[in-house]
């Protein structure tokens, strides 16, 4: 089953870390770092329960939640696909 809110789980926290690196330093403030940080792993612990949880979500269903992010590679009929699973 194609799903694309697979990669929120793994881009949400990278994305709170990117936030944190590139203004977390010029703010200079605690709550507002944990905000940012608590805020994109609760984001990802929200979607990853949604996904397992859900009617047709992994837990309940034989199909595994595939996310197809792009082809990294395509030679022939050989294909290197960056896909979460």
């Amino acid at each position: 089953m194609e799903n694309n809110l697979l990669s929120i789980i793994i881009f949400a926290p990278l994305a709170g870390a990117a936030i944190n690196w590139l203004v977390g330093r010029r703010v200079r403030n605690e709550r507002f770092i944990g905000t940012i940080a608590c805020g994109a792993i609760a984001i990802s612990t929200i979607v990853a329960f949604y996904l397992a949880l859900n009617p047709q979500g992994a837990l309940r269903t034989e199909v595994p939640v595939l996310d197809h992010i792009w082809t990294w590679l395509r030679v022939g009929t050989f294909h290197a696909d960056f896909a979460l699973a």
